[in-house]
């Protein structure tokens, strides 16, 4: 019972599995017993049932494995501070090998069980605990693919988990091999005194032919960008090496030269040798061990390039409308995915393992990255017709658009409407010219030609050029995430409605004879809004539109399934901690693509506006005031009485006025004329409190309206969440509103309040683009944290499950 209260915390800390662990989870592990072994003494042997992990506190231990066909033989020496026993702490296999004391050697013995529950409390560590995480890296790597499931779990138990900067040497020409490197994330950049450069990125291993062989490296490798690699050391791959001296040459080379893949595929035929080499600091090398591994998955939202290097794969496309899966096999050389890479498309098909794979990949930011450090490759990638086309598309054209957000369709009203508001002016143009000839005929003396012309011309004409700008400025768009209705009036007003696609509740269509018989139709878009429903009138092909935006609509849906199906998949294999299942990250970088500054960036066109406070940014918070031209209308009396007052009170100190009124009058109207400035002044004051404590607020997760009274008059606040926001106008009504870029900014909700309007608002269209900004963030979000949730639910039953069924096999057990 003693051992029960004893602190181990402090001892603990030292031994890096706990590290990350915070004192009071430290002082809630629970120590079985505290043991010594002499030299020779087992403390545990192969294959026995794993029941406790032992932390060596003094001493060393010798760790063997024997077994295999081929007498598979693993040595590996731990001492102070080092775990030993903990590999799988969920497997029913036993230990890896026999655990044999070299001297005199203290140890700390912790159930298993208290370390796995350790694990499920604290995630983020169990990759330290079990490594599973490391296992799952190391199976997923080209160049460890030849080994057995033995071997690679040996190896992740000695692998150190290291972190390096941009510029760090991992290790210079010259000096001895020590250790290979395997690159999980990151570019690193390789030296070679008498070769071009080269770059390697995830998946990549470094150093592996001076540490087989024992030589000096031969080239110097430098992290190129920030780096997480595992440090495997030379001795114990070396001990694995000779268990494979007829695969000797497998440990001597890596198995995947990127560059040279990259030369063959058409996509980069004609970029530079040095342009490819560089690529490959952006390309993930990746092995997939078992066939029946699911590399992509048909309307999967995906943002891959592919290349098969090595085995044989098959794709499968299952037709939409007659359900038939259309198959084709896929060999070594081949590629797929250049519209999920260039324009982030789900992927067409599903493609699938039928042996032993490895592949190359390029995420579409990782490629985002190579892109913006070599601007002018763009122009000499080989990208087929169709891409090409839809590449045009998705070329940024309003301010507003997200980064990725592609114009599906942008239309103006049909032709009908233009020949309609011009009706009026081309009779009268038409007129004017059948007048001018009739004078030109009938006058004995007609007037000069420029008379004539302006006599015609001058009204039409530039309204029907007006009426023409006009029309071409009103487009219905629609996009990958959302549509709207823009509206522009030349020098007059300005007006945009936004609606996100998955807000879309329903979409009707009214067309009456003469709408069927010339092609357009009138496109209703409701959403879940008592008003401001989207009304795309007069629009060409409605009937295509309508199609287009439920196929959007349908393939995000689609999308998101397949999404979820493979998140539940990877989530049951860290929550079951299936080690030796393919560990690969989403990217090959952990660098973020530059967001290029837009509208939408909340950085103001007019200085004044940023001086008056009328745009802030507080952390993730955006603040409006009203914009300074409703403030110039609040303060106008004030100051206008304030100054009339100050002037008569110089007049009066001046004598202006001793000529009408006496000593005494003239200090009694003084008095007067103070406290009546006074008065304005607070009048003045209570006008600008009254307009700087009227806020818009913006978070991540709500909108706020507040209007507040100066001093502890009325407050009266309006709080909604986003989720609620169905859809975003916004409205610059006049001319003076367009020259100062002030307007409203309605924001229709699904609640009870209907609606929430920021008025005077500042560049209504950049609070527009902010507040979508946000709404699309959020929606992201939630629906990432529900599939969490789902995942964790269900993740939670089969591990129940799971630890049943171990559970009773330990019982079973003898």
């Amino acid at each position: 019972m003693a051992d029960q209260q004893i602190d181990f915390s402090h001892i603990l800390q030292r031994f890096p599995i706990f590290q990350g662990l915070d004192d009071n989870a430290l002082r809630s592990i629970y120590v079985d017993q505290q043991l010594t072994f002499r030299p020779g003494e087992e403390l545990f042997h192969q294959s026995d049932p794993i029941q406790f992990v032992y932390l060596i506190l003094s001493g060393s231990v010798r760790l063997e494995h024997r077994g295999g066909l081929d007498g598979l033989r693993l040595v590996h020496y731990l001492g102070p501070n080092e775990a030993i026993g903990r590999l799988e702490l969920d497997t029913l296999e036993g230990q890896l090998g026999t655990a044999t004391a070299r001297s005199l050697t203290r140890v700390l013995a912790i159930d298993k069980r208290v370390l796995a529950q350790l694990r499920n409390t604290h995630p983020h560590l169990a990759n330290q605990f079990d490594r599973s995480e490391v296992i799952g890296h190391l199976r997923a790597s080209p160049y460890l693919s030849h080994l057995s499931d033995i071997e690679v779990k040996w190896l992740s138990d000695i692998v150190a988990i290291r972190t390096g900067g941009p510029d760090d040497v991992l290790f210079r020409q010259g000096q001895p091999g020590q250790s290979i490197l395997l690159i999980r994330q990151g570019r690193v950049r390789i030296k070679h005194p008498h070769q071009p450069e080269q770059w390697a990125s995830a998946g990549a291993v470094l150093g592996q032919r001076s540490a087989i062989t024992g030589r000096r490296h031969l080239t110097t490798t430098t992290c190129d960008s920030i780096c997480h690699y595992y440090d495997i050391p030379a001795e114990p791959l070396r001990n694995i090496a000779r268990q494979h001296h007829q695969n000797l040459e497998e440990f001597l080379r890596s198995p995947i030269d990127v560059p040279a893949i990259l030369a063959k595929e058409p996509l980069f035929q004609h970029l530079q040798p040095v342009e490819r080499a560089h690529l490959a600091g952006y390309t993930m090398q990746l092995h997939y061990n078992q066939p029946h591994r699911t590399v992509a998955r048909q309307n999967k939202n995906d943002s891959y390039y592919y290349v098969l290097v090595r085995g044989d794969a098959v794709a499968t496309r299952v037709d939409p409308e007659t359900g038939q899966s259309l198959p084709r096999a896929l060999t070594p050389g081949t590629a797929f995915g250049e519209a999920s890479l260039l324009l982030g498309d789900p992927a067409p098909e599903t493609v699938e393992t039928t042996s032993p794979t490895d592949w190359i990949r390029i995420h579409r930011q990782d490629f985002a990255l190579f892109l913006a450090a070599h601007p002018h490759i763009h122009d000499r990638l080989t990208i087929s017709y169709d891409v090409q086309k839809r590449l045009q598309n998705s070329e940024r054209v309003f301010d507003w658009q997200e980064d990725g957000e592609v114009i599906l369709c942008k239309k103006r009203r049909h032709w009908i409407v233009l020949l309609r508001n011009t009706a009026a002016f081309s009779a009268l143009f038409m007129l004017l010219v059948g007048l001018d000839l009739l004078i030109d005929t009938v006058a004995p003396s007609p007037p000069p030609w420029w008379v004539q012309v302006l006599f015609v011309a001058f009204i039409p004409i530039p309204a029907l050029v007006w009426l023409i700008l006009d029309y071409s400025n009103d487009f219905h768009i629609v996009t990958s995430r959302r549509v709207a209705h823009q509206e522009k009036v030349i020098f007059f007003s300005e007006k945009r409605l936004s609606a996100p696609l998955d807000k879309i509740q329903d979409l009707q269509i009214k067309r009456s004879i003469w709408a069927r018989t010339l092609g357009y139709g009138h496109l209703t878009i409701a959403t879940a809004a008592d008003a401001g429903h989207i009304l795309f009138d007069y629009l060409p092909g409605a009937s295509n539109i309508y199609e287009l935006i439920s196929d959007e609509m349908q393939r995000a849906k689609v999308g998101a399934i397949a999404d979820n199906e493979e998140t539940i998949r990877r989530q049951l294999q860290d929550r079951l901690h299936l080690g030796l299942e393919e560990r690969l990250d989403s990217r090959a970088l952990l660098e973020n693509v530059a967001h290029k500054e837009s509208k939408r960036s909340l950085t103001s066109r007019l200085p004044f506006n940023r001086l008056m406070g009328l745009q802030k940014q507080e952390g993730n918070t955006l603040v409006w005031r009203k914009h300074w031209w409703g403030l110039s209308g609040a303060v106008m009396m004030p100051s206008l009485t304030t100054t009339a007052i100050a002037i008569v009170m110089v007049l009066l100190a001046l004598r202006v006025f001793s000529d009408f009124l006496s000593p005494g009058w003239s200090i009694v109207l003084g008095v007067l004329l103070f406290i009546g400035e006074l008065v304005a002044a607070f009048w003045w004051w209570w006008s600008w409190t009254d307009w700087r404590n009227d806020l818009y607020i913006i978070t991540d997760q709500r909108i706020e309206h507040i209007e507040q009274k100066p001093l502890f008059f009325d407050e009266e606040r309006m709080v909604l969440s986003l989720e609620r926001v169905q859809n975003v106008e916004f409205h610059k009504p006049s001319p003076l509103a367009n020259l100062l870029d002030y307007g409203n900014v309605v924001i229709q909700t699904a609640a009870a309040e209907g609606r929430v309007v920021f008025s005077f608002v500042p560049e209504p269209d950049q609070v527009q683009a902010d507040i979508f900004h946000r709404i699309e963030n959020y929606r992201e979000a939630q629906a990432a944290l529900q599939q969490k949730q789902r995942k964790n639910d269900f993740a939670d039953w089969l591990a129940a499950y799971h630890q049943i069924v171990q559970e009773e096999r330990e019982r079973e057990s003898p």
